[in-house]
């Protein structure tokens, strides 16, 4: 169970995303739309969000259920019922397996599976999951916060920014920038040797700032978020 750190299948990262988008800033209780005269207050909860969540209709839901049906016609509009009540069954078969099986605390940790999200919603995204196993459970009950996230052992993620020269006197820009999905940054210079041999001086970085620019355009709304 240990070295079982990563999610297996497509299936799995595809639902594991999925519920990521609607799990990391869900606070159960929080009023959704206010009281009327005619009706109470409608707050957030479990029930609302699985059914918001069937609503989506996710390309991975539909595809499950026209292949435990074969005899549905794919052109057909999959009635709503039938989408919430596979996408529940699903959720709690996967969180099953999920908080039973693998070693759940390194894949809530890892930034490849819980990736651009702050800590807190890292971590109000685990222990949501945890609560929506427990209420597809019949078995809700309250989950200690703090030692919950001390179980999983959330870390912050951090990245490295390295160097090296690729390139000597090659007609291009002086400067490439690499990243991969962790932040991790890796300068490429392309060196004009023979023009500092001349003039003596640091050249400028000037024939990469257009480059720079649309790179930091793309990168910093990813890592700010």
């Amino acid at each position: 169970m240990e070295n079982n750190t990563k999610l297996q299948t497509q299936l799995s990262h595809e639902l594991f995303n999925f519920l990521k988008q609607h799990l990391f800033d869900f606070y159960s209780g929080t009023e959704i739309k206010p009281a009327t005269e005619k009706h109470k207050a409608l707050t957030a909860s479990f029930y609302h969000i699985i059914r918001q969540m069937a609503g989506k209709r996710p390309k991975f839901l539909s595809e499950i259920i026209f292949q435990t049906n074969p005899d549905i016609d794919r052109e057909a509009t999959i009635p709503f019922d039938i989408l919430e009540g596979s996408l529940k069954k699903l959720i709690h078969k996967f969180t099953t397996i999920l908080f039973t099986k693998p070693n759940y605390s390194e894949i809530f940790a890892s930034p490849v599976t819980v990736s651009l999200y702050k800590t807190q919603n890292c971590l109000q995204f685990c222990i949501n999951l945890a609560r929506l196993h427990l209420y597809l459970s019949d078995n809700y009950q309250s989950i200690n916060y703090t030692k919950f996230a001390e179980d999983i052992k959330l870390r912050p993620k951090r990245f490295t920014v390295s160097s090296s020269v690729t390139e000597i006197d090659k007609d291009n820009k002086y400067l490439t920038i690499k990243m991969d999905n962790r932040f991790n940054i890796h300068l490429l210079f392309n060196i004009p040797k023979t023009l500092f041999l001349v003039k003596y001086n640091i050249l400028s970085l000037n024939n990469s700032l257009d480059y720079f620019n649309e790179w930091f355009k793309n990168f910093f709304p990813l890592y700010n978020h």
